[in-house]
């Protein structure tokens, strides 16, 4: 007992060691899929090349008897990204920044695009009614440039509108996107990855763990479709299913925001989020077959 206790400082030591190197390499491995996943191709090809080193990863994890915890929290990192992405879009004050920016951004052009050809149709105008009085040339040349300038905002106002819902539609699914697939590598990884020494395969280390209350909902939903069955469990479809709730817990509540006030620029934004989820759902599905 004595050598034991002896050797207790030591081996807590290189423990903790260990535990913050295996920390590092996930979360070195994690930020490379991040920054690899700016692109859709590039995204995929990160995919495939990160498996080796993070099945070693896994391995320390394994031997520490840390397996479930680490495997969890990097899916709970991932949860949290997807969440973020998703709440910088929908919530009331990103869209009414869309908005006020596209408002702002037409008038200032409309102004432009008026003054520069006030010239043009001053002369025009003065050609044509030279025998009138300078008052009345006046008022018809401020009622033209009115016309003038509501016609030329409101095209410029649909212009940057189009434009801006796109841009913002396209970032949120390329965070949802960059999650998914770093949740989705390591799913694949769990799957395939086995102790060769025990034999263990460790997704079954990871099935057979406590589910974390942030995925009880999606694990009570994917139940109910299988009935209460586990043999089509899947971390993947846990953490999909997640953000699946999300996604539409945040949806109802920015249509019920105040009265329901900003109801048709939600509406109006479908084109945009029809458009960027459907590549998201395409890249992820490449990924994932």
């Amino acid at each position: 007992i004595d050598v034991v206790e002896q050797m207790r400082p030591e081996a807590e030591r290189v423990s903790a060691a260990v535990r913050r190197a295996a920390a590092g390499l996930l979360a070195e491995q994690q930020q490379q899929q991040k920054n690899s996943a700016a692109a859709a191709t590039t995204a995929a090809v990160s995919v495939n090349a990160q498996p080796a080193r993070l099945g070693a990863t896994l391995q320390v994890y394994f031997h520490l008897g840390e397996l479930p915890q680490a495997a969890w929290g990097a899916v709970e990192s991932a949860l949290e990204a997807a969440e973020r992405a998703i709440g910088q879009f929908f919530n009331p004050a990103a869209v009414q920044r869309l908005m006020d920016s596209a408002i702002s951004e037409a008038k200032i052009s409309a102004e432009n695009e008026t003054s520069s050809s006030k010239d043009n149709s001053s002369s025009s105008s003065s050609a044509t009614d030279e025998g009138r009085k300078g008052v009345a040339g006046m008022v018809v040349s401020k009622s033209q440039k009115k016309k003038q300038f509501e016609a030329i905002y409101e095209r410029t106002l649909r212009k940057k509108l189009c434009a801006k819902r796109s841009e913002a539609a396209n970032k949120w699914a390329e965070g949802v996107v960059e999650a998914s697939l770093r949740v989705w590598t390591l799913h694949r990884v769990l799957s395939r990855k086995s102790d060769p020494t025990t034999r263990i395969n460790f997704l079954h280390v990871v099935q057979n763990s406590p589910v974390p209350d942030k995925f009880k909902q999606a694990e009570e939903k994917l139940n109910a479709k299988s009935n209460g069955g586990t043999s089509s469990w899947s971390m993947f479809a846990l953490f999909w299913n997640q953000v699946c709730i999300v996604l539409g817990a945040r949806t109802q509540r920015l249509l019920r925001y105040d009265g329901g006030s900003m109801s048709n620029d939600v509406a109006a934004l479908y084109p945009a989020i029809r458009s960027a989820a459907l590549d998201m759902v395409i890249t992820i599905n490449d990924a994932v077959r």
